[in-house]
């Protein structure tokens, strides 16, 4: 994944779910891909606020 501020916990539900993609071949970059802008979201919202 890309470097951000903000990082992910992985829970174990999620390391399961994270393998059991992997191994249906589904594809990965995706995934991050979303994970990657939720947290640059999340990352301009506090931005905002501590502009205003």
């Amino acid at each position: 994944m890309r470097k951000t501020k903000y990082t992910v916990k992985s829970t174990t539900q999620f390391k399961k779910d994270y393998n059991l993609a992997i191994k249906r071949g589904l594809r990965i970059s995706l995934l991050e891909d979303v994970i990657t802008a939720w947290l640059w979201e999340r990352y301009c919202r506090t931005r905002i606020k501590t502009i205003l």
